[in-house]
Formats: C-alpha cells, sequence, structure tokens
C-alpha cells in the first residue's frame, strides 16, 4: 500500500482530483490494480500497459539459469544501493498479498496491451504463462479488452506510441460512454 498511498498523496499534492484513468506498466500494473480496489470511486479506467499479475510471481521458479544469474547479478547491485528500501520491486509481495485481500474490483473499463514479439530471454513456457495471466486481468470487468502491439516486447510505450496512446482514447472514449446518460 505504500506505493499506492504515495502515489494518490503525489496527485493530491499536485493537484488532480479524482476519477482517474490509470495506465500500469509492469509493476506499475499491479499498483493499478490494488489502487482501484482500494479506491473503487477514484478509478474510472485501466490500461494494463505490459502488465504484472500476481500469478507472475510464481514465474521465477520457471526461469533458466541464465536469467536467474542476471537476476542475481542485479539484486547483488541492489544490496548495495543506499536506497535499496525504497525500490519497487520490495514491495511486490506485499502488493500481491493485499490484492488478494481485497476482492472486489471497480466494473471500470480495463484494457491489456500486450507485446507480440517473443522475449528470448525467457523460456517458451514462462511466455505463455505470462500471456495467460495478462489476458486473466480482462476478467476484472464486464467491459474489457485485449490489444496486441505486434512488433513490441515489455515496451510498447516505446516501441509503438501509438498503440499505447489509441487505447489510452478508446478507455477515455469507454468511460464517458458509461458516465454520459
Amino acid at each position: 500500500m505504500t506505493i499506492v498511498r504515495t502515489l494518490r498523496e503525489a496527485l493530491t499534492i499536485v493537484g488532480f482530483v479524482p476519477p482517474f484513468l490509470l495506465v500500469g506498466h509492469s509493476l506499475g500494473g499491479l499498483y493499478a490494480n490494488l489502487y482501484a480496489r482500494l479506491y473503487p470511486n477514484e478509478v474510472e479506467g485501466i490500461v494494463f500497459l505490459e502488465s504484472s499479475h500476481p500469478k507472475d510471481l510464481s514465474l521465477n521458479e520457471y526461469q533458466g539459469k541464465p536469467v536467474k544469474a542476471i537476476n542475481m547479478v542485479f539484486k547483488m547491485f541492489d544490496s548495495l544501493s543506499s536506497h535499496k528500501q525504497f525500490n519497487e520491486v520490495n514491495f511486490v509481495k506485499e502488493t500481491v498479498n493485499q490484492i488478494h485481500q481485497i476482492d472486489s474490483f471497480p466494473e471500470i473499463p480495463v484494457y491489456v496491451i500486450t507485446g507480440g514479439q517473443e522475449n528470448r530471454m525467457m523460456p517458451e513456457k514462462v511466455q505463455k504463462k505470462r500471456l495467460d495471466n495478462q489476458l486473466e486481468l480482462l476478467s476484472l470487468s464486464r467491459n474489457s479488452k485485449h490489444i496486441v502491439a505486434e512488433k513490441s516486447g515489455h515496451f510498447p510505450q516505446l516501441s509503438e506510441p501509438t498503440v499505447v496512446i489509441d487505447t489510452i482514447k478508446d478507455c477515455v472514449k469507454q468511460i464517458n460512454k458509461t458516465t454520459d446518460f
């Protein structure tokens, strides 16, 4: 909740007033998911952009030796940082547990953007499970849509920004349809 509360406080400080359309990339998807559960009246739509799913935590056990070695090196460097305690990856398990504690998710437009390119560092089995997990995000709402960024991997906002922008615009249109009577 630390990151979600910090986000909420930052939005208030800069003068943004809910309701919000949240766009969560990677781990940011977990935080957008939790934000919507904690503050359902403040969120009118979510775009999950190559987002993590709570089940993604279990994917580490399927990683090959090269990826595990790279992750170990990153953890070593991370341990040298004096700001390590504030690193978002230190809050992932806690955030996942908090998501599991709150069953309800608001009935809002949910868009899931998935990169269509293969990740050579990730075993095929892991890629399949991760895609299944991303598609499961669609079940959070009856008003959901899946978009594949065909030329992208994990960063569609960099390789296909138009896909991301168009998806956000489409989500805004869906929000307006549900709020305009």
